[in-house]
């Protein structure tokens, strides 16, 4: 599996693929993970939970948000899980800081296995019978071809998907 983006979401997708048994490679533009999240400085984790005190996200995702308060600061509200029609600020999320993310989500794909692809370039994509059959990357050591059985684009920007010749307008 090639995953194209390493922003939350994209992490996310490596992560699962990866301990789902799979080979990934995680392509990332810029030098560090989580995207808008951390080098857009977006440091706040949304709710996880409808207000009401019901957790309605679970799994990969929660598990980053806890990922974000490890190296601190950050805290999830007490109370979120009996209040009733909670401001967002009291519900079940997070404000973090970026750099303690970063940390975080490099342990937790180093851990993986994933094989991790920092400031490297989407520059193309190979398709066959309306597949990608491949993508063409580009960084420091030079271009090359990364193969896969499945892409997932988590480019936040469709990169992979107008590659590949789909209409992005």
């Amino acid at each position: 599996v090639v995953v194209v983006g390493g922003g939350v979401a994209g992490v996310a997708a490596a992560l699962a693929a990866a301990r789902r048994g799979r080979r990934v490679a995680l392509v990332e533009k810029t030098v560090l993970w989580g995207g808008l999240a951390t080098t857009g400085i977006i440091f706040i984790y949304l709710p996880l939970c409808d207000g009401n005190g019901t957790q309605v996200t679970f799994g990969i995702s929660e598990e980053l948000l806890k990922a974000g308060m490890k190296y601190g600061p950050g805290d999830i509200p007490a109370g979120w899980e009996t209040g009733r029609n909670l401001a967002e600020e009291k519900r079940y999320r997070t404000v973090f800081s970026p750099a303690s993310m970063v940390l975080a989500l490099d342990e937790l794909l180093a851990e993986s296995g994933c094989d991790l692809w920092l400031d490297t370039l989407l520059v193309d994509a190979e398709c066959r019978s309306g597949r990608v059959e491949s993508i063409t990357v580009a960084n420091k050591s030079g271009m090359g071809k990364l193969r896969a059985a499945a892409f997932v684009d988590a480019s936040g920007d469709a990169d992979l998907a107008f590659y590949a010749g789909a209409s992005c307008p």
